[in-house]
């Protein structure tokens, strides 16, 4: 009896032990920094790091560039037609530059404003939108549109349709109509396939606040809310391997809280002594900012593949960031392969080009369309042969069938 409650004892271990998922961040490193850095952001094989009105340009991690912009603040850099804008405010003016990996300013302009205090860059059909949007308050109904030639107009939001905004905005737009609403907050969103992550708090009737995730179908109705009540809210969230991230703060700690898809909570890992405000992906690497120091944490981008009776997909099953990934398909017997989509976690198609297409920092999907194989021109000769012969010997078996009667 004692050895089989030994045994009882640890088989159910076991069985724990295989339904733990495991965290997909594995710490890597931390380092200390002795200026704040305002923003990160990477394309590639190049990242651009902006203090203050100092801008750096890396490739494949070495400085190949630095540039000051006097009198700029609040400086942001995106890719744009195969090169960068860098936006910036001065006084009462939006400036926008665009420029090269190497900082060479290649065209410039600028926009007198009625008012913007900071913003949230976004990129649609081509163009590149400014909303004052910040930690998921919107502080002006304007959005600025900056198009092709660099030229910007100032717009109202009412402007475009409900349809054009959520394409421009994606989960944003939801977070910006649905904040305030029922006593929920969101500070930040992302997505992931058809579905928006919402993260903020919820304020109870005594002010106080729980940390509150919200997760929404594609046409912004709810799917459920997750609380949490050892952390009064969520700043940050990220979707890494089918898992949700959230970034909450305490008084002198940073916790990053790990929760499934259908809103399971899995685990957290606490940051001593760290204040993270900002969340980065860079590569294959988390990077969380506070003022003094870098919390570095790797995590792994996997490819995953449909199992589809009309073929096989020989591909590996995992991926750097911005590397060239090929897909080797092998159709079966009878079909031939007519189309391969890509698509990130984010429901972004990615472009294939001879069977190959460039990882984002994202899982990927791969889909495998095949049509049956197109039949031989000669193939249908025999056919019709054959039934042709058919025929003319059925009418012969007829005819001297019917003879052989007679002659009886």
């Amino acid at each position: 009896m004692k050895y089989l409650k030994y045994l009882f004892i640890s088989c159910f271990i076991f069985f724990i032990y295989l339904n733990v998922k495991a965290l997909p961040l594995t710490y890597n490193s931390t380092k200390e920094i002795t200026t704040s850095i305002n923003y990160l952001y990477q394309d590639q094989d190049n990242y651009f790091v902006i203090k203050d009105n100092n801008l750096s340009s890396y490739h494949q991690n070495k400085l190949i560039a630095e540039k000051s912009f006097a009198n700029l603040t609040n400086l942001k850099i995106i890719s744009y037609n195969k090169e960068y804008l860098l936006i910036g405010l001065e006084n009462m003016s939006l400036k926008i530059y665009y420029l090269d990996s190497y900082l060479q300013v290649l065209a410039s302009n600028e926009l007198s404003l009625t008012s913007l205090n900071n913003y949230t860059l976004y990129t649609y059909n081509n163009k590149v939108y400014l909303l004052d949007l910040i930690n998921g308050t919107l502080n002006s109904t304007k959005i600025y549109e900056i198009d092709k030639d660099l030229v910007i107009t100032e717009n109202n939001l009412s402007s475009y349709s409900s349809e054009e905004l959520i394409s421009i905005l994606h989960s944003d737009y939801y977070l910006i109509h649905q904040t305030g609403n029922n006593n929920l907050y969101y500070n930040a969103s992302t997505s992931l396939d058809n579905n928006h992550i919402l993260v903020g708090y919820k304020l109870n009737d005594d002010n106080s606040k729980i940390a509150l995730i919200s997760i929404l179908k594609e046409d912004g109705s709810l799917v459920s809310e997750i609380t949490n009540n050892e952390q009064t809210e969520f700043t940050k969230v990220e979707i890494i391997n089918d898992m949700i991230i959230t970034l909450s703060n305490d008084e002198t700690n940073s916790y990053l809280s790990f929760y499934t898809l259908d809103g399971t909570y899995l685990d957290k890992i606490t940051i001593l002594n760290s204040l993270t405000n900002q969340i980065y992906r860079i590569n294959s690497s988390l990077y969380l900012l506070d003022n003094t120091k870098i919390n570095i944490y790797d995590y792994k981008c996997y490819i995953k593949t449909n199992n589809e009776p009309y073929g096989s997909v020989t591909i590996n099953k995992e991926a750097s960031p911005y590397k060239k990934v090929e897909i080797l398909v092998k159709p079966n017997s009878g079909y031939q392969v007519s189309n391969i989509i890509v698509k990130d976690s984010k429901g972004n198609t990615i472009p294939v080009t001879d069977s190959t297409f460039t990882m984002p920092p994202y899982d990927v999907n791969i889909i495998v369309e095949y049509t049956n194989t197109i039949v031989n021109p000669e193939t249908i000769d025999y056919i019709t042969i054959a039934i042709i012969s058919f025929i003319i010997l059925s009418i012969l078996t007829i005819y001297v069938y019917k003879k052989y009667q007679w002659l009886k």
